[in-house]
C-alpha cells in the first residue's frame, strides 16, 4: 500500500465519540483526562502519518487506542498496521471500525474501510477459540487476547502459532497449530482442575478427603451456572444494542430517502448491507445468549446432583465441563455414583 492510499483513507475518516463494542480496547471506562490525552495522541499520530513516519504514527495511534475506543482511532490504526504488514492486527482494528461505523457516515469512507478489512483478513489466519472455563486468560504466542469466552474469532499471522489458556485452580491448557493464509480453524482448550484429586478435586483438593473436597464439583458447577448466566445477560444486552443500531440505521435510510423501502434503491446498497450486518449480529448474539442460558441451567442442575451425591454416604462425583467459544457453547458430563 503506498503512502497516498493511506493518506486518502485517513482523510476520509471521521472522528466520532467512543462507543462500546465487543472485542479489543481498554478494560475500563476512560477518564476525562484519558479522552483528552487520546485526542492529543491521535493528532500527533496523524501528523506523523502526514510526514510519512508510519512506525511512529502507529505507536501514537496504539497509545491512543489504549486510552479510548473510537472509530477514527481504530480505522487509522488499522490502516497503518496494514501498510506496515501487520495484517492480523489490522484486521482486528478495521473490523472494530466497521462495526462502529456511524449510521450517517460517508459511504465512500465505509467502502474504503471494507476494502482494507477484506485485504487484511485475507492475508491473515482466522482462529475460533473454544475454552472450557469462563474467565480464563487466553493467549496467542504468549500474548493476551482477552478472557474466555472471546466474543469474536481471533486473527493471527499465518504459520505455527501457540494458543493457551490459564485460570486459577486449573492446569494450563495449550495447543500448537499451523495456520494457513486466509484459513479458518477451531481450537479447543480444555482446562483440568489442579490438585491431587484431579478434575473432581479442584484447587487444593485431596482425593482422600471425605469432607470439603467432595463438595468442590457442586461449588464449581454453581459458579459455572452464575458465570454462564452473567455472560448470557451481557450477550443479550449486546444483541439489544445491535437491534437499536439496526432500527436507527433503518430510520435514517427512510428519512433520508423519503421511501418506506429504501433498500429497493440501488443507491443505498452500502447502507443496506450495514443494516443486514446489524440484524445478523443481533441474531448471532441472541443465539449465543440462549446457548449460555442453557449451559447455566444445565450447570445448576448438575450442581444440585453433585451436591446430593456429596452429601450421600456413598460419596461420588458429578462434573460438567462447559466449552465456550464465539460460535459454540456445550457441555460434557462425567460422573460416578
Amino acid at each position: 500500500m503506498n503512502r497516498r492510499a493511506i493518506l486518502l483513507f485517513c482523510a476520509l475518516a471521521v472522528s466520532v465519540p467512543a462507543s462500546p463494542a465487543l472485542g479489543g480496547g481498554p478494560d475500563k471506562a476512560p477518564t476525562v483526562e484519558d479522552l483528552h490525552r487520546a485526542d492529543e495522541l491521535y493528532r500527533e499520530g496523524s501528523a506523523l502519518l502526514d510526514a510519512g513516519k508510519l512506525p511512529e504514527a502507529r505507536a501514537k495511534y496504539a497509545e491512543a487506542w489504549e486510552l479510548k475506543q473510537s472509530y477514527d482511532i481504530a480505522t487509522n490504526l488499522g490502516a497503518v498496521e496494514l501498510a506496515l504488514g501487520d495484517k492480523a492486527a489490522a484486521a482486528t482494528h478495521l473490523r472494530w471500525g466497521m462495526r462502529n461505523f456511524p449510521v450517517n457516515g460517508n459511504p465512500d469512507t465505509r467502502k474504503v474501510l471494507e476494502q482494507r478489512y477484506a485485504e487484511a483478513k485475507a492475508a491473515s489466519g482466522t482462529v475460533i477459540l473454544n475454552v472450557s472455563v469462563a474467565g480464563s486468560d487466553v493467549t496467542v504466542d504468549g500474548k493476551s487476547v482477552g478472557q474466555a469466552p472471546l466474543p469474536d474469532e481471533v486473527y493471527v499471522e499465518p504459520g505455527t502459532r501457540k494458543f493457551g489458556a490459564t485460570a486459577k485452580g486449573y492446569e494450563a491448557a495449550s495447543e500448537v497449530r499451523e495456520i494457513a493464509v486466509g484459513g479458518t480453524v477451531e481450537v479447543a482448550l480444555t482446562l483440568v482442575a489442579s490438585g491431587a484429586g484431579g478434575a473432581g478435586a479442584g484447587p487444593g483438593g485431596d482425593a482422600s478427603d471425605g469432607g470439603v473436597a467432595r463438595y468442590v464439583p457442586a461449588i464449581a458447577l454453581g459458579a459455572t451456572a452464575i458465570a454462564a448466566g452473567a455472560i448470557g445477560l451481557g450477550l443479550r444486552a449486546a444483541a439489544s444494542g445491535r437491534a437499536d443500531d439496526a432500527a436507527a440505521r433503518g430510520a435514517f435510510l427512510q428519512s433520508s430517502t423519503g421511501s418506506q423501502s429504501p433498500c429497493d434503491l440501488s443507491a443505498n446498497a452500502s447502507e443496506c448491507d450495514a443494516l443486514d450486518a446489524d440484524l445478523s449480529a443481533h441474531d448471532d448474539l441472541t443465539r449465543a445468549s440462549v446457548a449460555l442460558f442453557v449451559v447455566g441451567g444445565a450447570s445448576l442442575v448438575g450442581g444440585a446432583v453433585a451436591l446430593g451425591v456429596a452429601a450421600s454416604t456413598g460419596g461420588g462425583t458429578a462434573v460438567i465441563v462447559p466449552a465456550f467459544g464465539p460460535r459454540t457453547a456445550g457441555l460434557t458430563v462425567v460422573g460416578s455414583f
